[in-house]
């Protein structure tokens, strides 16, 4: 598996072509956190923002 670094970009983990995209999708991203050595024992918090949008 390729990881891709996320960043403040959106990155597009899903999507369908045009008549295709109807019905009901069961989607389980495969994510990965690397932790420097150097990070300072402690808990760390992080948002992941999911938008759905509706096309033409």
């Amino acid at each position: 598996t390729t990881f891709t670094a996320l960043s403040g970009t959106p990155l597009k983990i899903a999507s369908a072509a045009a008549g295709d995209g109807r019905g009901v999708y069961d989607l389980t991203p495969d994510f990965r956190l690397t932790v420097p050595a150097e990070s300072y024992a402690g808990s760390y918090t992080a948002t992941v923002t999911v938008d759905t949008i509706k096309g033409p």
